[in-house]
């Protein structure tokens, strides 16, 4: 989504453009994809099929250019800079003039790519791969910086300034130096790593014992962990001040980032066929959240009030206010 629209790709091979204040579709395309689209910051909007990239007008759906690959793309693409990233099945990483579809470089990985990317302060590009690979790519030029093998099937990589986080299906959570790939610290946990967010201080991370951990970036020490009555399916969303998980069943839960008490709960209409979308920031008043249902629906949800949160209660240890004189009067009618 951006801030005028929704994209939404559907199964009979079309990509609609959803209003995001009032639900009303404002065109649609034939494009049969598998992956959600991903969109820049000058309204072009970037969706892939089995063996092409296209680039759209977000405003109007119009196409701008194309791609055609010769292996098979897998994955969502990744907007890096002014450049896309793609992945193949067949294990490389081509790179694309976003403006233009030029192809810059082309990139052979030491595994296929499970389609999970992401970018790193440090101008690299860092792919997930089958084998528990974990590879990072010069941005500029493809050139492999660094690679590492971690046990397990590896979650989506999340970046945040100096760190690379990893779950595996080893029951660990990784945080790997952005720059080389060492390993800096880890987490056992009761279950398969699902995935992880990550703010300036904290990153929070989901597993299938059902728990939800928020760590220190920077040294793994424990914030806060808190158990969930569901089975997380995807990774946490971060918005203003909150944790968003979903899991297997229909219910939507808010955590408070700072503490991890329970902030509130969402039940959808009906069965999530997608994690939620959220805004970073929400608005009063303004459309900010949005759940697809696997019945065909699209909720878009508006938060109505800000949230003031009290403090918590203590037993006064004495009266409040002051203590009053108690003052006599003598009667007139007593009087000289």
């Amino acid at each position: 989504m951006d801030d005028l629209r929704v994209y939404v790709p559907l199964k009979t091979g079309k990509l609609e453009a959803i209003a995001r204040e009032t639900g009303k579709t404002l065109w649609s395309v034939q494009l049969n994809t598998a992956w959600p689209p991903v969109i820049d910051s000058v309204g072009h909007l970037f969706a892939v099929t089995d063996f092409t990239v296209r680039a759209l007008d977000a405003s109007t759906g119009s196409e701008l250019w194309n791609y055609r690959s010769q292996q098979k793309l897998s994955g969502t693409p990744l907007l890096a800079g002014y450049s896309l990233i793609i992945t193949t099945t067949g294990g490389e990483a081509l790179s694309l003039q976003a403006s233009s579809g030029e192809l810059l470089w082309k990139s052979s990985l030491t595994n296929p790519s499970l389609g999970h990317t992401v970018t790193t302060d440090q101008s690299l590009i860092v792919f997930s791969q089958e084998g528990g690979f974990i590879t990072a790519l010069q941005q500029n030029n493809g050139v492999a910086a660094w690679s590492k093998q971690i046990p397990g099937n590896l979650s989506t990589p999340v970046s945040a300034r100096d760190r690379i986080f990893v779950g595996s299906t080893e029951n660990f959570f990784y945080a790997l130096d952005a720059r080389n790939g060492t390993e800096l610290w880890k987490w056992r946990t009761g279950g398969d790593v699902i995935g992880a967010a990550a703010d300036e201080d904290l990153v929070y991370f989901l597993s299938l014992d059902n728990v939800i951990r928020a760590v220190n970036r920077s040294n793994g020490n424990q914030r806060w962990k808190a158990t969930m009555s569901i089975r997380p399916v995807a990774p946490p969303r971060i918005t203003t001040g909150a944790v968003i998980v979903s899991g297997v069943s229909t219910q939507i839960y808010g955590y408070v980032s700072d503490t991890g008490l329970l902030q509130g709960s969402y039940l959808p209409l009906a069965a999530l066929q997608e994690p939620p979308l959220i805004d970073q920031e929400l608005r009063p008043y303004r459309v900010a959240v949005f759940t697809l249902t696997r019945d065909g629906r699209i909720v878009g949800l508006r938060p109505v009030e800000l949230m003031f949160r009290d403090p918590a209660l203590e037993p006064l240890s004495r009266l409040p206010g002051r203590s009053l004189r108690i003052e006599r009067f003598t009667s007139p009618l007593n009087s000289n």
